[in-house]
């Protein structure tokens, strides 16, 4: 099963300045990565992975870039 960053920190029941915390960068930052508008670096969404406890391939970093993609398709 995949989840989003955001269903995924949920689950793992962390707070949006907590997590932020946790991965050493502003609140406003975090928000950003888990929103889609700013990426996830690979270390980043390793660590991110490790703090929910679920492997990295079950995770959707790139929602924003899928939908996009979508929409495009449909052009």
């Amino acid at each position: 099963m995949a989840f989003t960053v955001e269903q995924a920190r949920r689950l793992a029941k962390i707070s949006q300045a907590d997590m932020a915390q946790k991965l050493g960068m502003s609140e406003k930052t975090y928000r950003n990565k888990e929103s889609g508008a700013t990426r996830f670096y690979v270390d980043e969404a390793d660590r991110f992975a490790r703090l929910v406890g679920l492997p990295r391939e079950d995770i959707i970093f790139l929602v924003t870039e899928c939908q996009n993609m979508a929409q495009e398709e449909r052009s």
